[in-house]
């Protein structure tokens, strides 16, 4: 092959890949992605029934709440309400707690449980935890209930709002 003809190889390859790389570019500059934070996480504060070992003590408890004495220690705490319609991407809940074993029922269905005494664990994690839960399809009219046992006397009357929505929504709280 001579000279000429291996420039002119090379020059339309070159091109040609030129040509290729641009037309990649420009079909990508068309693409959109929806975002992933696009929607909001729904804070569940009114309309709570609270109770205490099976007895109901506020009929309207509102979340948050920080009440420093410690009348919920070592006691069975439930809150429990229905799960409103119309939350986009309702899929995932996430509450806080410190220093509790929590229980998470939709429908009298365990969702989640967690053991805030660390005795099932290799390594005892104490402190303010985030948890995640998943509602399971079509949660929206049925009845959520949130139980917990505190652990903690400074911590036993210590209640953190509890969001709805998408879990991408909620990792951004």
């Amino acid at each position: 092959m001579n000279t000429q003809t291996r420039r002119f190889v090379r020059s339309f390859l070159v091109g040609a890949f030129v040509l290729i790389i641009s037309l990649t570019f420009y079909d990508f500059s068309k693409v959109t992605l929806e975002s992933l934070w696009d929607t909001d996480s729904v804070d569940l504060q009114e309309g709570w029934v609270l109770a205490v070992d099976g007895v109901v003590v506020d009929s309207d408890f509102h979340l948050p709440d920080f009440d420093g004495n410690d009348t919920f220690y070592q006691k069975t705490v439930t809150l429990s309400r229905n799960i409103p319609f119309g939350i986009e991407n309702l899929n995932s809940l996430l509450i806080r707690t410190s220093q509790k074993s929590i229980t998470i029922t939709v429908n009298g269905i365990e969702r989640y449980s967690y053991d805030g005494l660390g005795s099932n664990r290799h390594i005892a994690l104490a402190g303010y935890i985030n948890h995640f839960v998943w509602l399971g399809e079509n949660a929206a009219g049925k009845t959520l209930t949130i139980t917990t046992v505190a652990h903690s006397k400074k911590e036993a009357g210590t209640f953190y709002n509890v969001y709805l929505g998408s879990r991408t929504s909620q990792i951004k709280l």
